[in-house]
């Protein structure tokens, strides 16, 4: 059966299991979802090349409608869409296991035996820590890996951060990575993360604090959104870690 066909089928086969979202939700879908399966790979780039190529459309145009359908409704520029079905409820029954072997099939491409590979796991479970579908800038990201790998090269480190894209687990744009909120959760689902938790909060408060220790934390501006999102998640805990994040997090939005 032509590529084409498929797409077709796989469309009707998301519109009958989930009768409740709108037409354009269901083509999106069946397209993000059948293009990871297809090109083996959950990076938005990789899959917009193959449905472009499919569809015979530009790729930066897939490519965007992709992102705006992938983000959460809170990213949404404009007027708010609340997407129904986000996260991994939303896979049509039959192709569930497909899209999880999606993953895990980029994953494993990442050899633990060898170093880069083996860094490149554990920043991509710093990454998971960030908020999904917002820009990490590289430079905090990278630095996560100086809390509890502070015998890492940077070089290394730069290179695993390149294996993530390579494999698409990571989106990159200029200086800055996304983390779709799927591969997120995927990855929380298979790796330990509470060290990658202590070292994002750890990175984030020191520079949250050495930022409003200059007088100008504007900077602080275009990471606010995960300073805020891992405060939250820390406030679960009630201890004194937590404490210190919120207590900068009032004194940024005070500013």
């Amino acid at each position: 059966m032509a590529q084409t066909a498929r797409l077709a089928q796989w469309e009707t086969d998301v519109a009958t299991h989930m009768p409740h979202l709108r037409r354009s939700f269901v083509r999106l879908l069946a397209w993000y979802s059948f293009g990871m399966v297809i090109a083996q790979s959950c990076g938005c780039t990789t899959v917009s090349v193959f449905l472009a190529h499919l569809l015979d459309m530009r790729e930066n145009t897939v490519r965007q409608r992709l992102r705006e359908w992938s983000y959460e409704a809170t990213a949404k520029r404009g007027r708010l869409r609340p997407l129904a079905g986000r996260g991994t409820a939303w896979l049509p029954i039959d192709h569930d296991r497909h899209v999880a072997r999606t993953f895990t099939l980029s994953y494993d491409r990442l050899d633990p035996a060898t170093p880069t590979d083996a860094l490149a796991r554990d920043l991509l479970a710093r990454a998971a820590c960030f908020v999904p579908n917002e820009p990490i800038p590289h430079n905090l990201l990278l630095t996560t890996l100086r809390i509890g790998k502070a015998d890492h090269d940077p070089l290394d480190a730069a290179d695993a951060l390149r294996r993530l894209h390579a494999v698409g687990l990571l989106e990159p744009i200029e200086q800055t990575s996304t983390i779709h909120h799927l591969v997120a959760r995927f990855v929380h689902g298979i790796h330990p993360t509470a060290e990658a938790q202590n070292a994002v909060e750890q990175v984030i408060n020191s520079v949250t604090y050495e930022l409003l220790k200059t007088g100008y934390p504007a900077p602080l501006v275009t990471i606010q959104p995960h300073l805020r999102f891992i405060t939250d998640r820390a406030l679960e805990r009630e201890d004194i870690p937590a404490a210190s994040l919120a207590s900068n997090l009032a004194d940024h939005l005070d500013w």
